[in-house]
């Protein structure tokens, strides 16, 4: 280890991302010269050229592209091998990745009995539509809405999810619950990217339906804010409207729900799947979701329309 050129290496890395010395130069805080330098005695070490200098920028040489991978491949395990090392003397922290939704609506309410169970551990949310990279961040685990396999990843099930019609009560008693696929051109639908509706109703009604226009939106909280104010129908993920609908917010809107074809999971990569904190975390949050109950109507499987009524 003593003769292996790690500072060569690394600069030779930021140098092959960013294209130029001056800004590998700026990245590790020295002067281009610097870099210049560090690049040319690694040369020198392999025996031949890392990068083309013919021009304003640099190149890398075809030995340069096949050697930047592996040391790229090899950077990013000793950074996870110093980011465990690290949680092992500092098991308290906890930092996590989910959905803005799965956080604001299922996770908070419950989060004070964890806490309760677990006063030292430390925990850190960071929510986001954008699936996270584990290798180049410093994420212990997180929560998925999948189908339970992702790469370099341990994953255990969490719990189920469905899809339920969820409007304001007094808007619901006004129609009445939607059971017939006629009703539909009538409806002020809310409409969410992630949940279509589309699915529940090639489902409930055994085939697709030309849908009312209605606001769009991207993020499922809004939709559900939209519906809460008698804006429209929203479709809505069970987990995320099942207070709302036992407190009588929001009511559900048909006698219908459907199975969804994602599932939310635990995931971790698998070197921190089994610290303490990450351990315990995990554990309360399976124990947490096998008490979650269905929707209390009818469920359909995902691929399983009933006759049309």
């Amino acid at each position: 280890m003593s003769k292996l050129p790690l500072t060569a290496l690394a600069t030779f890395e930021v140098a092959a991302r960013k294209n130029t010395f001056v800004a590998a130069a700026d990245v590790l805080h020295v002067t281009s010269s610097a870099v210049s330098r560090q690049i040319r005695s690694l040369e020198n070490r392999l025996g031949y050229a890392l990068f083309d200098r013919s021009g304003k920028t640099i190149r890398l040489t075809e030995r340069g592209a096949m050697l930047l991978p592996t040391i790229q491949s090899g950077f990013s395990e000793l950074r996870r091998a110093v980011e465990v090392a690290r949680h092992f003397t500092d098991s308290r922290r906890l930092s996590l990745t989910m959905l803005a939704s799965f956080l604001q609506r299922w996770l908070l309410p419950r989060l004070h009995d964890f806490q309760t169970r677990n006063p030292t551990i430390d925990l850190r949310f960071s929510t986001s539509s954008q699936i996270a990279n584990f290798v180049d961040s410093d994420f212990d685990a997180g929560i998925r809405l999948g189908g339970g396999r992702w790469k370099d990843l341990k994953s255990i099930r969490i719990f189920d999810e469905w899809l339920v019609p969820v409007a304001r009560p007094e808007l619901v008693k006004r129609i009445g619950l939607i059971d017939k696929k006629s009703m539909i051109s009538k409806l002020s639908l809310l409409h969410a990217e992630d949940e279509p509706w589309s699915i529940w109703i090639n489902a409930a009604f055994g085939q697709d339906i030309a849908l009312p226009a209605g606001p769009r939106m991207d993020d499922s909280i809004g939709v559900l804010v939209a519906a809460e104010r008698g804006q429209g129908i929203a479709l809505a993920r069970w987990s995320l409207v099942n207070a709302d609908v036992a407190s009588g917010r929001l009511a559900l809107a048909a006698s219908t729900a459907i199975t969804f074809h994602r599932t939310y999971y635990f995931v971790a990569p698998p070197a921190k799947y089994d610290l303490p904190a990450v351990r315990a975390f995990r554990d309360w949050l399976v124990d947490t979701g096998r008490r979650v109950e269905p929707p209390p109507v009818t469920v359909l499987p995902r691929h399983a329309p009933r006759a049309d009524s």
